[in-house]
């Protein structure tokens, strides 16, 4: 009987430990998934997260699509002012210190045009889609992810419409969807 108490004992102490690191991480998590938006929009909320990789260091790979929600007066200023407002944000580096994920100042309007196949071209068989499409994109190094179906469709419809934003860091772009008050960082390296 005592053995049993035990196992019992000690596997629970396992799964609360486990528990504990679980939830210790969240904050970071949060944070780190903030950290890609630039502070002037004040985005706050994570809707949505697909994250994958393989491998580490040199020569690993990730690929990454997050939504978060754009407060309302933020979307006003955007969907007013456009490029103007989003080109005059004070932060050079967005995110962590080092900035790493690089600087965003080379905003464009949508729709994305065929001009930047990687939005257009369809990674295993060399075609062209007639619009752009997220699963390009993400798919361009073969090493793409599920994103929940009626999220993609959202993306798709926003980069194919006029009216929205997007910038291109270092391994990620940055799209900004005013009319529907949300926020996209897709990143693939």
């Amino acid at each position: 009987m005592r053995i049993v108490i035990g196992i019992v004992v000690l596997f629970s102490s396992i799964a609360f430990g486990i528990y504990l690191t679980f939830q210790s991480t969240q904050p970071d998590l949060l944070k780190h998934h903030l950290s890609f938006v630039p502070p002037e929009m004040q985005v706050s909320q994570v809707l949505y997260v697909e994250e994958e990789t393989w491998g580490f260091g040199p020569g690993g790979n990730e690929t990454g699509f997050i939504m978060y929600e754009l407060p309302p007066d933020i979307a006003q200023k955007v969907s007013d002012q456009g490029i103007e407002y989003l080109s005059s944000f004070p932060s050079a580096n967005w995110g962590r210190p080092s900035g790493w994920q690089g600087k965003y100042h080379d905003w464009k309007s949508t729709p994305i045009l065929l001009d930047d196949k990687q939005w257009f071209e369809i990674p295993v068989d060399n075609q062209q889609t007639p619009a752009p499409q997220l699963s390009n994109y993400i798919s361009r190094y073969g090493f793409g992810i599920p994103v929940r179906p009626d999220v993609e469709k959202m993306l798709n419809e926003i980069i194919a419409a006029p009216g929205n934003y997007y910038a291109y860091g270092r391994i990620g772009v940055i799209v900004v969807a005013p009319s529907v008050q949300k926020v996209f960082y897709v990143y693939v390296g």
